[in-house]
């Protein structure tokens, strides 16, 4: 390369912007001051600490877990336990089976009481169906009750199932 071609900055004697001395004189906020009273590193610092607090929050906002959908074999029941109602709150032990898998749990404390059940190998199609007996602790007794449990198109909950 001879001496027509060089770029102008190299002509007039000046560092090109894409050197290390050319970014430090652009860039003068980071660099500058660093012994004096460290405006520069707190200016760096709040900047990345920042961008470090807003890609948290777009992670943990894309980290929520999504909702399953027809192909996924977890469904769960949830519903209040209507007949265990009269004569105040009461707890109620729920036994549920489905496809041999067995949940048996007391239910906390309601007026009525609620109840939740996660099977995780529902079947696709038209699914099948569960057997859930209910004995209310105080007043309702024990009753048994068959559900159709299926794969939701949307989420994995079928929810309102009051028995």
């Amino acid at each position: 390369m001879n001496s027509r071609n060089l770029p102008r900055h190299a002509r007039s004697g000046q560092t090109s912007k894409w050197t290390i001395g050319g970014l430090v004189r652009r860039v003068p906020f980071l660099f500058a001051r660093v012994h004096g009273g460290g405006r520069a590193i707190r200016r760096l610092t709040i900047s990345l600490s920042g961008l470090v607090l807003a890609l948290g929050l777009s992670a943990a906002a894309g980290a929520a877990p999504a909702n399953a959908w027809v192909w996924s074999s977890n469904v769960t029941l949830t519903g209040a336990l209507n007949q265990c109602t009269n004569q105040g709150a009461q707890t109620a032990y729920v036994n549920a089976v489905f496809n041999n898998q067995r949940h048996a749990y007391w239910t906390g404390l309601g007026q009525p009481p609620h109840y939740s059940v996660t099977f995780s190998n529902v079947p696709g199609g038209s699914g099948g169906w569960a057997w859930i007996v209910v004995t209310c602790n105080v007043v309702g007794g024990s009753h048994g009750y068959w559900v159709h449990v299926y794969r939701p198109a949307v989420g994995t909950t079928l929810g309102g199932i009051n028995l």
